[in-house]
């Protein structure tokens, strides 16, 4: 049935094939992102958004930001156990070069005093920039082979932060 949608989609929509069908969207989408999951990297991190040492986990992502000239997409790529940002990059196009100069100035920042990243696990989305060629050469070239995609980068400041409840003994 999977199959069946997916060839006629494009001729009449997901949703109306689905309206015939035993058979809701969201289980279309469902088996269509599972079979494309083959090909994406593992999930290192599963949710557990933390790190022994500096530079051993970047979680990296791309937001949007209103301003009064118009809208503009900013790049992060943020240290887990500091929590600092050790790269940015603005910019008025999703291209690319946007996550790929954020990537690039934390390499630098990191590396430039000696630093050692080669432990490190990169942590992003499944967006079109994170999984570019380009992209994962420079993690390679910088010595990471363990790139995880699936996360968001809200998780880790959250899962960081303790509320005054949960720092209570008890």
């Amino acid at each position: 049935m999977i199959s069946f949608i997916g060839a006629h989609r494009d001729e009449f929509g997901v949703e109306p094939i689905c309206g015939e069908l035993p058979i809701a969207p969201q289980t279309y989408y469902a088996a269509k992102d599972e079979a494309g999951a083959r090909d994406r990297p593992a999930d290192l991190v599963e949710r557990e958004f933390t790190a022994s040492a500096p530079n051993r986990l970047w979680v990296a992502d791309i937001t949007y930001i209103r301003t009064f000239t118009g809208w503009v997409d900013a790049s992060f790529v943020i240290d887990v156990f500091s929590r600092r940002v050790v790269g940015w990059q603005l910019s008025t196009s999703l291209h690319t070069d946007l996550a790929l100069d954020a990537l690039k100035r934390g390499l630098w920042s990191r590396t430039r005093g000696g630093r050692d990243v080669s432990a490190l696990i990169h942590h992003s989305d499944r967006g079109v920039q994170y999984r570019a060629i380009r992209y994962t050469q420079r993690l390679a070239d910088a010595g990471e082979s363990r790139p995880s995609e699936a996360g968001a980068i809200a998780m880790t400041m959250l899962s960081r932060r303790r509320s005054p409840r949960s720092s209570r003994r008890s």
